[in-house]
């Protein structure tokens, strides 16, 4: 502790953040202004099954505080109209933030390793507004799994990275399979800040 600062009290901010420990959440501090996302399971589907009765369907969300604000902003679904979202990164400059994330449609239960592309969203104003999600892979319907992104803001670009491959079952013997999975390349993409 500095002098005789301490903390202050915990204060809930979401009670629905997913529950797979591998799950991080995002905040970084720009300015006067403290950014935060997470993958959120507030409209979670269930099944029938003993194993997997969560259906792990989770969304992108953010919010945000200024210095000046007594409490958060309310949050925003970020990845509204796909099903599976998976693995946020967040980025900050100035006014303008980034946050991408590996995602799919379809109806078929599915976890992050399935077939996915990798999305993104765009604020140019600090988080206040946000464009729709944009898909800047293309290999769900072949197949690929695109996951894992880190995205990076600086001056005006874009910096995007993430893993991309196909899982490797290979046939033991009926009904059994064994995953064989070589290692997966780390692929980067940029483009500038969309103005």
């Amino acid at each position: 502790p500095v002098g005789t600062a301490s903390w202050g009290h915990p204060e809930t901010l979401n009670k629905s953040v997913a529950r797979q420990p591998v799950e991080k959440l995002h905040a970084i501090g720009e300015d006067e202004t403290v950014h935060l996302c997470w993958l959120d399971a507030r409209n979670e589907k269930t099944r029938f099954s003993l194993s997997r009765p969560q259906a792990e369907n989770y969304e992108v969300v953010y919010c945000n505080r200024k210095d000046s604000d007594t409490k958060w902003n309310k949050d925003i679904i970020l990845s509204k109209g796909l099903r599976w979202s998976y693995a946020p990164s967040m980025s900050v400059e100035g006014t303008n933030l980034v946050v991408a994330w590996a995602g799919a449609n379809g109806t078929a239960d599915r976890n992050e390793y399935g077939p996915s592309d990798i999305y993104y969203v765009t604020s140019k104003d600090g988080g206040k507004t946000w464009n729709k999600p944009i898909k800047i892979t293309d290999g769900f319907k072949s197949g690929i799994t695109s996951g894992r992104p880190q995205v990076a803001l600086h001056k005006g670009v874009i910096h995007l990275f993430y893993i991309q491959g196909t899982l490797n079952y290979q046939k033991v013997s009926t009904g059994m399979v064994k995953l064989n999975q070589p290692p997966w390349p780390i692929l980067y993409q940029q483009r500038p800040f969309p103005k």
